[in-house]
């Protein structure tokens, strides 16, 4: 798991270089660049079928956020956090997502993009899972999408505008991770195991983005994005509502429930 540690901070800061060769726009009002740093809660439900586990909770997170868009060129992000303590668990994270907008026209435009994102957890649970004398897991997961569509936009009035962008592409995974369970009862009758949970896999996605922005305060979205993982279709939806405050503060929540081969994670 060291090689995934190293490589997606690299990868971040490849990133971010090879956006900052690309041409720049001379004129400046089509240009935005964004960073900022937050703090909020993070509230987590897991299940896994496969072992009959629940867990819930909510935590601090703490987080930082760019964004660089060059308006009708480009637009690219990174989203980065840390949550100390949720389900017995330290979770981290780091999301990077670039597009590139071609040939526009008066419905939109074409978008072409890449979309990579990095989970470790590091759970350490104990006695505190029914059935269990002790449960730990150690779990990396990383993916990479490139995604291709038509983005359709639209301004009904002065202080409404939105877009819909249906997408298909290619995902390539790697999970990396081990479960230690030590199931109640005699140590003869029921000894500790230790179980593998690596997996890597290619498979096409596909989705759509839906994004309304209502009197330049507030900016809706809603994605939906399945995914064709071994012969079963998984799903994730996501909500997220932003309103812009005076003071350049920003308040957001966001909702994300994700289906698993074992179960489903929000």
């Amino acid at each position: 798991m060291i090689q995934y540690r190293i490589r997606f901070p690299l990868a971040a800061a490849l990133f971010f270089i090879a956006l900052a060769m690309l041409p720049a726009e001379t004129d400046y009002s089509k240009r935005v660049r964004i960073a900022t740093v937050n703090a909020g809660i993070y509230s987590n439900e897991y299940a896994d079928d496969a072992y009959g586990i629940k867990l819930s909770g909510s935590g601090t997170m703490l987080g930082a956020y760019a964004q660089w868009i060059e308006h009708g060129k480009f637009q690219a992000n990174a989203f980065a956090y840390y949550v100390p303590d949720v389900n017995d668990s330290r979770v981290a994270g780091l999301h990077l997502n670039a597009d590139g907008y071609f040939l526009a026209n008066a419905l939109g435009c074409f978008v072409a993009g890449l979309d990579a994102e990095r989970i470790s957890l590091d759970m350490d649970a104990g006695a505190s899972i029914a059935g269990l004398d002790d449960f730990a897991m150690e779990y990396v997961f990383c993916v990479a999408i490139a995604r291709a569509g038509f983005r359709f936009t639209g301004r009904p009035s002065p202080n409404l505008s939105g877009s819909l962008f249906p997408y298909a592409g290619a995902a390539v995974e790697k999970v990396d991770g081990k479960l230690t369970l030590d199931p109640a009862g005699p140590p003869a009758m029921t000894p500790p195991m230790t179980i593998d949970i690596c997996d890597d896999n290619v498979y096409p996605v596909w989705g759509v983005n839906l994004t309304l922005r209502v009197f330049h305060a507030f900016e809706l979205t809603g994605k939906y994005l399945a995914r064709e993982c071994e012969g079963e279709r998984l799903d994730t939806l996501t909500a997220q509502v932003n309103a812009y405050l005076p003071l350049h503060l920003v308040a957001s929540w966001q909702y994300k429930l994700m289906e698993e081969t074992s179960g489903t994670s929000s």
